[in-house]
C-alpha cells in the first residue's frame, strides 16, 4: 500500500477525488415541462386512493349499522296512530282523514 494512501485512509482523509454533479442550464428557448402521462397517473393515483377511503368508510358503516339492527328490538309503535294531533298535522290532514280521527282531534284540542 502507497505511504501517502496508507496515512490519508489512517487520518480519516479519502484519497479518492470527490466528484461534483454537474448542472447543465436550460436554454433559454427551452423550458421544463412536466410529463404529461406522470401528471395523469399522479392525478389517477390520488382519484384512486380517495374512491379506497370512501369505499372502506361505506363499508364499515354497513358493518357497523348490520351489527346494530342484529341488536336492536326493532322500531317502537310501527303502524300505530299518535295518541293526539298537532295543530299543523290536523291542518294537513284531508276530510276524510278529519272524520276517521275527529275523537282524537277534540282530545288533542285540549292540549294546544
Amino acid at each position: 500500500m502507497n505511504d501517502v494512501v496508507q496515512n490519508e485512509f489512517l487520518n480519516g482523509t479519502d484519497a479518492v477525488e470527490t466528484i461534483e454533479p454537474v448542472v447543465e442550464p436550460i436554454e433559454e428557448n427551452e423550458t421544463a415541462q412536466p410529463d404529461p402521462i406522470l401528471s395523469e397517473v399522479t392525478a389517477l393515483r390520488t382519484e384512486l386512493s380517495e374512491l379506497r377511503r370512501e369505499l372502506d368508510l361505506r363499508r364499515h358503516a354497513d358493518e357497523v349499522n348490520r351489527r346494530n339492527a342484529s341488536l336492536s328490538a326493532g322500531r317502537v309503535g310501527t303502524n300505530v296512530a299518535p295518541e293526539y294531533y298537532t295543530p299543523d298535522e290536523v291542518r294537513a290532514m284531508s276530510p276524510t282523514e278529519v272524520r276517521e280521527n275527529y275523537e282524537k282531534i277534540r282530545a288533542s284540542m285540549k292540549k294546544w
